[in-house]
């Protein structure tokens, strides 16, 4: 779940600092705070989690990005691009999935 989270706020700091690339520096330094605190989450992760699984749920950084493009910046997505989410999310549950096995 923490992982997840980083994950969303990378998206969203990424959206933040796209915002900021029109001279909006409030966005690029909110972007920074998000990425900068979802290292640190990250890093907690890290040290109490197994690498690989955790590493897999990085993925769903695509999905949230995805979506954020399509809400905030008007972006639209091609069926490829469709395919292409609906594969990672695919992976990431299987990966999650053989890593509870264990």
């Amino acid at each position: 779940m923490l992982v997840g989270l980083c994950t969303f706020l990378i998206a969203a700091g990424q959206i933040s600092l796209k915002y900021g690339l029109d001279g909006r520096l409030v966005f690029i330094l909110l972007g920074m705070l998000l990425i900068g605190i979802a290292a640190i989450m990250v890093t907690y992760a890290f040290k109490h989690g197994e690498l690989s699984a955790l590493h897999a749920l990085f993925g769903l950084g695509f999905l949230w990005a995805a979506l954020a493009s399509v809400v905030f910046l008007g972006e639209r997505l091609g069926l490829i691009q469709v395919a292409g989410i609906l594969i990672i999310i695919a992976g990431v549950g299987l990966i999650s999935h053989s890593g509870r096995r264990r």
